[in-house]
């Protein structure tokens, strides 16, 4: 398994990066790792343990967060602790509503489908009313 700091020089200029942060992680570490690689814009931080977020959300508030949500309330709860830019949320939760308030807010919607089929794709697309991750 490839290192980080090789991935990142692999992958420099030709993908952005999803970084699933684990417990434990050095989050200061993986920032200025992240920003020595060059990676500080094109890349979003998901938290398996919410209560590192506030520190990377202080260390680091340029660098984008995805929290997870199933509806407006639940979001509005991530964002009294940080700026969410993505929400990833199940197709079947994606309302009008839903969408709009993330429009505004300028959070963009994840669809969360996890081993997904063709139909699955077809109702996360169906569902939305805005664009999901920036897709037209």
């Amino acid at each position: 398994m490839p290192r980080i700091e090789t991935m990142l020089d692999t992958l420099k200029g030709k993908a952005n990066v999803f970084f699933d942060v684990k417990k434990g992680t050095s989050v200061s570490n993986l920032v200025e790792l992240v920003r020595k690689k060059g990676f500080a814009n094109n890349s979003f931080f998901w938290f398996a343990d919410p209560q590192m977020i506030p520190e990377f959300v202080k260390i680091a508030p340029e660098m984008k967060i995805k929290v997870n949500a199933s509806d407006i309330e639940g979001l509005k709860k991530w964002q009294a602790v940080c700026k969410p830019s993505y929400v990833e949320i199940s197709p079947e939760n994606i309302t009008k509503d839903f969408s709009e308030y993330c429009h505004k807010n300028g959070i963009l919607i994840m669809a969360a489908i996890q081993n997904g089929n063709e139909e699955s794709y077809k109702k996360a697309i169906l569902a939305r009313k805005l664009p999901i991750l920036g897709i037209e």
